[in-house]
């Protein structure tokens, strides 16, 4: 395994800027889950890892070594696309050890490596089968095998759980845990699956038009998001945003929206950010929202989605729309007025202006 690091890279695709000079460092051994939208610029940036993609500037590390200008075939990296790629008219074995006899490494390490990765990924049995007789899941395996046997320093996936049916991606995604926890090995990971990106992480990397916008533990972007569009963008359902006011009360600073007055001191906010007429975003998820009779926000449920475990309740109020998770027994029913509590001490508080967060 190596550490990677990448210093102000910049990469142009079809005369625009894709990625606008971005740095970041991956620690050995590191499962680095790079997290955005379609068209944020991950793939090309993993792309540009690989050596698939040319640079425009700036430099590429993987253990120490400059491989900024040197041919993907001599960076010893591992990858795995979307598409499973598998040779159609070759056994399970020949498809994983095809890159080994190309490279011409004697038979005995070919047959080991193959060894290896079969027993790692529960192929064994399927070792003589065709691509076209396998499952789905069981041709990521294999894509997944391919790049192990190479022993690399770096492993690299781009969307490889993207083709796969919900159940198929949960059970591969458990399968690449464990796998990283065995190895050890260096990964970096391409999604725009907010849930793989928070189940499988050691660190998440959000990216939104080629720019880095938070790193961090899962728990991190998740709980503290750096700006409006990490907190948008994760969670499910989303994160609700209340345009509001800050003010000065009798015992400290307070927000202050249509309908709504709530102390700000347990907020995990810096006090010298709370400036009394200062335009704020107060950012609560769903599931910090809690019916409460004793609750200052009066709101009337407008509609109820059931998910099994709980549901999803809209709440309208004076001053919009909150969204809530319920799991009272039995579930509430739309048109019924509840009350309701902030979580002050777990929201997040961001300037109207700017987007960040205070």
């Amino acid at each position: 395994m190596a550490a990677v690091s990448l210093q102000q890279l910049r990469v142009n695709l079809g005369g625009r800027e894709v990625i606008p000079g971005l740095s970041l460092d991956i620690a050995e051994g590191e499962f680095l889950v790079l997290l955005g939208p379609s068209g944020c610029g991950k793939s090309t940036l993993l792309h540009a890892v690989a050596g698939l993609t040319d640079i425009a500037a700036g430099r590429i590390l993987i253990g120490g070594d400059d491989v900024t200008a040197a041919d993907p075939a001599t960076r010893n990296i591992g990858m795995v696309f979307q598409s499973y790629a598998l040779y159609p008219s070759m056994s399970v074995e020949k498809n994983l050890s095809f890159g080994l006899r190309v490279r011409r490494l004697p038979r005995a390490e070919i047959a080991r490596r193959v060894h290896d990765a079969a027993a790692l990924l529960q192929l064994t049995d399927l070792l003589q089968r065709r691509p076209a007789a396998l499952s789905g899941g069981q041709r990521q395996r294999v894509a997944i095998g391919r790049a192990l046997v190479r022993d690399a320093r770096v492993y690299l996936f781009d969307e490889p759980l993207s083709n796969l049916d919900a159940s198929l991606r949960a059970t591969l995604r458990r399968e690449l845990k464990l796998l990283h926890r065995r190895l050890g090995a260096t990964m970096i990971y391409v999604t725009h699956d907010q849930i793989e990106a928070m189940t499988l992480a050691t660190r998440i990397a959000v990216m939104k038009d080629g720019v880095l916008q938070q790193v961090g533990t899962p728990d991190e972007v998740y709980s503290r998001p750096a700006n409006l569009f990490v907190a948008g963008f994760l969670g499910a359902p989303p994160m609700n945003f209340l345009a509001g006011m800050l003010a000065t009360g009798d015992n400290g600073p307070r927000f202050v929206a249509a309908g709504l007055d709530l102390a700000l001191d347990r907020a995990a906010v810096s006090r010298d950010a709370l400036v009394a007429g200062r335009a704020v975003l107060l950012g609560v998820r769903p599931e910090h929202v809690r019916l409460d009779e004793r609750g200052a926000l009066m709101a009337r449920i407008s509609l109820a989605e059931p998910t099994g475990a709980h549901q999803v309740i809209s709440l309208e109020w004076r001053g919009g729309v909150l969204q809530a998770l319920d799991t009272t027994q039995p579930p509430l029913s739309e048109g019924s007025e509840v009350r309701c509590t902030l979580d002050i001490a777990r929201a997040s508080l961001f300037d109207a202006a700017s987007g960040t967060r205070l």
